[in-house]
């Protein structure tokens, strides 16, 4: 029994009530006077008399029984004591849990205040709470011409995506901004064996800038450092894990492995001789030389076996992964994201859905307008246009590859949604199309902001406008999303996106489109804009295409009454009465661009022009 219970003087009662009547009862029920034994065949029956008080409906099964009233008395109040007690302990048990209860809400919320005041452990949109106290290097181990960039990069990006903050340090791209091209270095600097004296200190200095370079950036802050270099030597790597393992940082080892060939020519011959090294080069001696790298690589390379690590081993660029002593939840999510990895070169498109019958409303989910029906066959037959091109380019056929498009629940373009079709590109060839539906890709809901323009919403809804000015990003409207809300609904979406291997089109509306690039949030892309990507090794290039005007382009009604007025892409007039959606101009504290900041041009033409080539990360 509690402490409780034995405290409490309405206890003390009850046990004492069950103390003195319990004996009696059971004299009483037991006493040979009142209960007379019959013994047959070794077995006891008992004989009860029926007392007057026992209803007259159980009077017949108390007729051939000897029971007193004392007994059944007794009996009564020692049950009805022991109910009692029970009663009671349980109720003290309730209210000392209810208080456990409040004791631990009260400690969380000291804890909450403590915590949200003290600078060190401040959020911010660049510091997530699951990821903000913990500090990461991963060093890549791996021979040459492995994907060992191309997965950095790619890491890079999702873990930039997440707000966390993150940089790749390449020894490769740091010897050839110090030292310059293969012609510029010593001839031993890449041979197997001794090396002279001058090319042991390059080597060196190499290094040693790499290592400042990671100290610098987390001092400076960083979360996550990916230093993407061979590390192919057992006790080169072991000597790095210990000196920063001494620091307080985590250390993971990122090994990749790759046994087929044709992955490893293309990679040098799509990738590597088109670096810096080979500049001016020969195609097939630079192949040559690279092979040459290579051979002397393996000769002394030691695969990952330090088990006392946490390592990472991916094979074949993702055919296969194999982990270990991965603990937490960041180290989580960078297995997640290494498990849908690939090399395969591929398109990534974007464009915005077309004009509804009822445009600026969250809740309506119309269907489209005139322009709309004209806008999507617009933007069907140029992507079908502009993708031959691409394929003829990449010496793919069309017959071989498929294209994959992601749609929002609302976003009409095609015939059948969710089913294949062929749409003729040229003379005897055709193009297969999946379309698939995402509800997770409908547009930020504005909540009660659903319709209003700025100054409506500035006027009923002062203070939640005051603070959603002051950080558009995290800050929500009432009974709507953030754009941070809308990122973590978009993140199944991009590992989605990292896993296709096919070209992509992604049909949506200008919020989710914002936030699946997140590295130009305030780029508006208007109806009528298709944007380019192509993820690469060493980044993303971009381009992009005008090939539509018309009605809701630039934030008309459905009549086109609106001004309408040629410019560049991405440059269009705001549409004030859907400006939740829209507002972008300062979403992670970065200035507002446009696409002339990008370098994005392009000729206004009905047909369709292409854009120049940007490069960006």
């Amino acid at each position: 029994m509690s402490a409780h219970a034995a405290r409490s003087p309405l206890s003390a009662v009850f046990l004492l009530h069950i103390a003195l009547e319990a004996p009696l009862a059971l004299q009483a029920f037991w006493s040979p006077q009142s209960l007379p034994f019959l013994q047959m065949n070794n077995t006891t029956v008992v004989m009860l008399k029926t007392p007057r008080f026992i209803p007259h409906t159980l009077g017949p099964f108390f007729e051939s029984v000897n029971l007193t009233p004392e007994v059944v008395w007794g009996t009564f109040h020692g049950l009805l004591g022991l109910a009692m007690v029970v009663w009671w302990q349980a109720t003290l048990q309730y209210a000392a849990a209810v208080r456990g209860a409040a004791q631990s809400v009260s400690r969380l919320a000291q804890l909450v205040e403590r915590v949200t005041s003290n600078d060190e452990y401040a959020l911010s949109d660049d510091n997530p709470p699951l990821c903000q106290s913990l500090v990461i290097l991963i060093l890549t181990v791996g021979l040459p011409a492995r994907g060992k960039t191309h997965i950095s990069r790619a890491l890079e990006r999702y873990l930039r995506w997440m707000g966390v903050k993150t940089q790749v340090v390449s020894l490769g791209d740091y010897r050839r901004k110090t030292l310059g091209g293969t012609k510029k270095l010593p001839p031993d600097y890449f041979t197997l064996g001794e090396k002279s004296p001058e090319t042991m200190a390059l080597r060196k200095m190499v290094s040693d800038g790499c290592e400042k370079l990671i100290g610098d950036f987390f001092e400076a802050g960083g979360q996550v450092v990916i230093y993407d270099a061979n590390n192919g030597s057992r006790i080169t790597r072991q000597a790095l894990a210990e000196k920063y393992d001494k620091q307080g940082i985590h250390v993971i080892i990122l090994e990749s492995v790759c046994d087929n060939k044709e992955i490893i020519e293309t990679n040098i011959r799509n990738v590597k001789i088109s670096s810096p090294d080979y500049r001016g080069w020969d195609p097939d001696k630079a192949v040559e030389d690279y092979y040459g790298r290579i051979r002397d690589r393996e000769k002394s390379y030691e695969t990952v076996e330090e088990t006392t690590w946490p390592f990472i081993r991916i094979i074949n660029v993702g055919e296969k992964i194999m982990v270990n002593n991965i603990r937490g939840y960041l180290q989580s999510r960078i297995v997640f994201f290494l498990m849908n990895i690939h090399n395969r070169p591929r398109m990534i498109y974007f464009a915005r859905s077309g004009q509804s019958l009822i445009e600026h409303s969250y809740k309506a989910d119309s269907d489209l307008s005139p322009a709309g029906w004209e806008y999507s066959e617009r933007l069907k037959e140029f992507v079908v246009e502009r993708r031959a091109k691409s394929l003829e380019q990449r010496g793919l056929e069309s017959n071989g590859r498929r294209l994959v498009s992601a749609v929002a629940r609302n976003v009409v373009t095609t015939d059948e949604a969710g089913e294949l079709t062929e749409t003729k590109v040229t003379a005897g060839s055709s193009l297969k199309v999946k379309v698939i539906e995402k509800t997770q890709m409908c547009e930020i809901n504005p909540g009660v902001w659903d319709g209003l323009t700025p100054d409506q919403a500035r006027k009923f809804y002062s203070e939640e406008w005051a603070r959603f000015v002051k950080d558009p990003y995290s800050v929500r409207a009432p009974r709507a999303e953030s754009y941070h809300d809308l990122s973590v609904r978009l993140e199944p979406v991009l590992i989605e996106l990292e896993r296709e291997k096919e070209d992509l089109l992604i049909i949506g509306h200008s919020s989710v489109i914002r936030c699946l690039l997140a590295e130009i949030p305030a780029i508006e892309i208007a109806r009528g804009d298709l944007l380019e990507v192509v993820p690469t090794s060493y980044g993303v290039h971009s381009q992009a295409f005008h090939f539509w005007d018309g009605p809701g382009r630039r934030g008309e009604g459905i009549d086109g009454d609106g001004d309408h007025e040629e410019g560049e892409v991405g440059k269009s007039r705001r549409d004030e009465t859907n400006f939740y959606e829209n507002y972008a101009e300062d979403t992670k504290g970065k200035k507002r661009m446009t696409a002339m900041d990008l370098g994005f041009l392009s000729t206004s033409t009905r047909e369709g022009s292409e854009g120049s080539l940007v490069d960006g990360t």
